[in-house]
């Protein structure tokens, strides 16, 4: 036969009140309506160290001869004995909403908390008031306060809107700071940019001793070495690199030497090379 859904073993650490919940959809979704049954069911299923709790809450009789809701009602009277009204409410008037808590959050919590505080009728009316006390927020409190005619489902419905519109108005308020942030940093980043590429092109001037472009403080420093033998002009070039003058280029001209004067032909060709290489 089909079933629906799936029972585990009763778990001590578990609420058996939940445990019986579950049990009882289980027992509604397939249809079993019949005492005896459900009995079965749950004493075959509930674990052996549950099954032997029960076979001792019952001695001297034995377990099937208890109904289903007296076998439910000896177990949760040993695992879970009824608390004291007064010591619940107590803890019921004395919780405040803890901070990031969410108002949904903190009613649930109340509610769990007036389950044993036999409130009866009045439990909407001690739920609003905790609600207003202990909401630890003090703009949602004084707008509770503010209203003549206040109920629990108004003053839940007052508290939550005013807790999602600031949270709203926060979200709204970090994207916008974000978003300045980024703006921000673009800005930063193309004025460093635009910084980098005047100095770059600051840097790589026109140098007046070679000609080139580079950084002033590293210039290409060239000189000229002129040396006279017999019948040679000899022009030696140096260029300054890497904190040392390196020869770069040598040029010989042959001219007619007599009685150690140069001709005027050989001082034309002095000054255009001269001119050529610097």
């Amino acid at each position: 036969m089909w079933t629906h859904g799936k029972l585990s073993e009763y778990d001590m650490q578990e609420d058996w009140s939940e445990y019986i919940e579950r049990l009882e959809f289980y027992f509604e979704a397939n249809g079993v309506s019949d005492g005896d049954k459900q009995r079965a069911i749950l004493l075959s299923v509930c674990g052996s160290k549950t099954y032997k709790l029960i076979r001792n809450l019952t001695t001297p009789e034995k377990p099937s001869h208890k109904t289903f809701a007296e076998l439910v009602h000896l177990v949760q009277r040993h695992q879970h004995p009824k608390p004291s009204a007064i010591v619940q409410r107590f803890k019921f008037n004395t919780r405040f909403r803890k901070p990031g808590e969410s108002i949904a959050s903190y009613v649930a919590e109340l509610r769990s908390l007036s389950e044993h505080c036999d409130f009866k009728t009045t439990l909407e009316e001690m739920l609003r008031d905790r609600l207003v006390c202990g909401v630890n927020d003090e703009q949602i409190q004084r707008r509770l306060l503010a209203e003549s005619s206040l109920d629990f489902k108004k003053a839940l419905k007052i508290a939550t809107s005013m807790e999602t519109a600031v949270k709203s108005c926060r979200e709204l308020a970090n994207q916008m700071a974000q978003e300045d942030v980024k703006s921000e940093c673009s800005a930063t980043v193309h004025r460093v940019d635009n910084y980098s590429q005047r100095n770059q092109q600051s840097l790589k001037q026109e140098c007046g001793r070679c000609g080139g472009k580079h950084d002033p403080q590293h210039r290409l420093l060239r000189y000229i070495d002129i040396s006279i033998n017999t019948g040679i002009f000899q022009i030696s070039i140096f260029r300054y690199l890497s904190f040392r003058y390196i020869e770069i280029s040598k040029i010989s001209i042959f001219f007619r030497f007599f009685d150690k004067k140069l001709f005027f032909n050989d001082y034309i060709i002095i000054i255009m090379t001269f001119k050529l290489l610097l």
